[in-house]
């Protein structure tokens, strides 16, 4: 197996943990507001809704330019420097 596998399965993994908590505290908020619809019927769910899809896109954003400069830092160190070579 390649490093680029080990790399991939070693960074994919914490990504799937950072979002359990937010799943169950998804699910919880649900739960909670299934139950009291008097509360929920006072929220004002458009401003969250706006808020939460301008959060989601920043960080989408920020995501995918920090893998933009990842793959350029990579691509020119792999190609501005020459292979070392272990002297003997």
């Amino acid at each position: 197996m390649s490093s680029l596998h080990l790399h991939h399965r070693s960074s994919s993994q914490p990504r799937r943990d950072r979002r359990l908590p937010l799943l169950l505290t998804a699910a919880a908020l649900t739960t909670i507001l299934a139950l009291r619809p008097d509360f929920a019927a006072n929220i004002p769910w458009q401003t969250i809704a706006g808020c939460a899809i301008l959060f989601v896109s920043i960080g989408g954003a920020v995501a995918s330019a920090m893998r933009t400069g990842d793959l350029y830092a990579d691509t020119l160190a792999r190609s501005s420097w020459p292979p070392k070579h272990p002297e003997r």
